[in-house]
């Protein structure tokens, strides 16, 4: 049996985490999962590398998707990890109610534009936070993810590469982060 892609719920939000060793798998996977949510009527949030989102974005229009039509109509954001960070790191450690300013609002004016309010999200700022060594502060914001959940209805795809949990001390962070999503799928499988 092939597993399938985790559907868009209205609740309770689905929070789940692929991990990759390919970026072109994880972009496939991202492109594709927008794509039917825009067809769907849905709205897409897109959080990423600029490289990452410039090659999602990309893939998106190869399928068909109609961004300036989904970006006019607010069902279509995307914003730079890094940046979006910014926005709510105090020294080193996430800020909740700044992450509930700058994401959950993020979050409010995607529902508000598409026709049935469901959001589907894609976020890397936690493989962010990891590649630079602040695993604890990943860990900390998949939980503030997993609070916004009780206010808003969304569907959060995360993404780490694998080679983040090379170390035989990566164990821990690892399990921490699957302990966080309501599903892990490892780097081996295809859904």
């Amino acid at each position: 049996m092939i597993p399938r892609e985790p559907e868009i719920r209205t609740q309770p939000p689905e929070h789940f985490v692929q991990f990759y060793r390919s970026d072109i798998d994880v972009i496939e996977r991202v492109a594709r999962r927008a794509a039917a949510a825009l067809r769907n009527g849905s709205a897409s949030v897109i959080v990423a590398t600029p490289e990452h989102r410039a090659r999602i974005e990309a893939r998106l229009a190869s399928l068909g998707v109609d961004l300036d039509s989904a970006r006019a109509s607010g069902r279509h954001v995307a914003f730079d990890a890094v940046e979006t960070l910014a926005r709510f790191m105090v020294n080193g450690i996430p800020d909740e109610t700044m992450f509930n300013d700058a994401v959950g609002n993020i979050v409010a004016r995607a529902a508000t534009g598409g026709a049935d309010r469901r959001v589907s999200v894609f976020g890397e700022m936690v493989a962010v936070l990891c590649a630079s060594d602040n695993a604890p502060a990943a860990v900390r914001l998949e939980r503030m993810w997993n609070e916004l959940a009780a206010r808003f209805s969304f569907s959060l795809f995360c993404a780490y590469p694998l080679e983040l949990f090379a170390r035989d001390l990566d164990g821990d962070v690892l399990l921490a982060v699957c302990a966080e999503h309501d599903l892990s799928i490892p780097a081996e499988n295809t859904w």
